[in-house]
């Protein structure tokens, strides 16, 4: 059996698992929430052998240490050889073939598609701005990035509700990594991400000499647990309390510094 079988297989496909007591008594039941895995640089992604990295699977770990006493498990489910993309995974968790989707950022709109989203963040990102280091400047809000050309990501939400606006915006980037080399080749002048995501991809192309971000943030993007409408509200309250617990605890600011800021400042 292949890795990534094997994970997919000891993650059960039933959002409820039993488990018979040690003493053969009373079964207990284990509710188990499914999660879509998709690709989110520095956050969560697939190695070679099938088995998940990054801060995301750390956070979960230590957050189910915490809910097995409760009978409450988060498990992430791989897609077969292949890792979704955002939107599939948003389309699969509302459709039922998830429960939840671990780390999604709030907005209006996406309640309006049936997401119900927990209080408590699992974390906070920075979203910055990304320069060439050669050509630093100071960030000061929107009108700063007038005639610059902003490179995004198809697909990110950022800059979305700007409209009318005399920014000049380039899409074409399908990841990353292209958007890095868009800056690094001078054919886009700043990007706007979150620091881990476009940072790890800096630092996978050997750029960091190359490439600086703004001390303003441009935003901090805010991760949230979102879940379809099956899932119960005490469900729901329970996952908060314990992140909630985990974030003033530091146990969730130490994962960061070790997992995400640790390696991007190496």
């Amino acid at each position: 059996m292949k890795p990534r079988q094997a994970l997919q297989v000891s993650l059960l496909s039933t959002a409820m698992v039993l488990a018979l007591a040690p003493d053969g008594g009373a079964a207990q039941v284990t509710t188990t929430l499914r999660l879509p895995v998709y690709a989110s640089p520095g956050q969560l992604w697939v190695g070679p052998g099938g088995e998940l990295q990054g801060v995301r699977v750390r956070v979960l770990k230590e957050l189910n240490a915490r809910l097995a006493k409760d009978h409450i498990a988060l498990q992430y489910v791989v897609a077969g050889d292949s890792q979704l993309s955002v939107q599939q995974a948003m389309k699969d968790t509302l459709q039922g073939k998830y429960e939840a989707y671990f780390g999604l950022i709030h907005s209006r709109a996406r309640e309006d598609e049936g997401f119900v989203f927990g209080k408590e963040e699992i974390y906070g990102i920075p979203t910055v701005v990304f320069m060439r280091a050669g050509e630093k400047f100071s960030y000061g809000g929107l009108a700063s990035l007038k005639g610059k050309r902003i490179g995004l990501v198809a697909g990110y939400p950022f800059l979305d509700d700007v409209k009318g606006s005399e920014l000049q915006i380039d899409r074409s980037a399908a990841d990353d990594d292209a958007n890095v080399r868009n800056l690094l080749d001078g054919r886009v002048d700043v990007i706007i991400d979150n620091l881990t995501r476009t940072g790890t991809a800096i630092v996978r192309l050997k750029a960091s000499d190359k490439v600086a971000y703004a001390r303003e943030p441009f935003e901090v993007s805010r991760f949230l647990v979102a879940y379809n409408k099956t899932v119960s509200p005490a469900v729901v309250a329970r996952v908060d309390g314990v992140l909630k617990a985990m974030r003033e605890s530091g146990v969730i600011k130490q994962i960061l510094e070790e997992a995400v800021y640790g390696p991007l400042k190496r």
